[in-house]
């Protein structure tokens, strides 16, 4: 029973190397991804202002508060469960949420210059896509 323990706790290891190397080329990727549109790569560190600067370079600054603001209104709103009025617009909100990140992915596409393929792949693969447009041959054309 011992070397069971000893074997998960080896492939524990392994499986952690493996995902902290996954994310350290995650983050290569959007580095790049941010220079290509003029951006501090830098910026990609930094957990909601990376989100941030994203929307900034490929929709608005203003849409980030939007579906920020959104985010909020669902979680507060879908708290409380004995009212259906809060519940209904908790969902609503969660709805508007779904709605605008897809627009944003879209909206990464078209500035990558890709269209709806890319932005399908974006959608099911993000992982894989994003590593595609940060260390791939695609530039940046601007907010579309």
């Amino acid at each position: 029973m011992a070397e069971f323990f000893v074997y998960l706790f080896g492939a524990g290891i392994w499986l952690f190397v493996l995902f902290v190397f996954l994310y350290l080329l995650q983050i290569i990727a959007q580095w790049r991804i941010f220079t290509k549109a003029g951006q501090g790569g830098w910026k990609s560190l930094i957990p909601v202002y990376n989100y941030y600067t994203l929307f900034k370079i490929t929709w608005s600054r203003t849409a980030f508060f939007v579906i920020a603001a959104l985010m909020i209104a669902s979680a507060l709103l879908l708290q409380h469960t004995d009212s259906n009025f809060a519940q209904v617009a908790g969902k609503i909100c969660s709805a508007g949420v779904t709605l605008m990140s897809l627009i944003e992915t879209w909206k990464v596409s078209r500035a990558y210059g890709h269209g709806i393929g890319y932005f399908l792949g974006l959608l099911f693969l993000e992982p894989v896509f994003i590593l595609i447009l940060g260390l791939g041959s695609s530039r940046y054309v601007g907010k579309r």
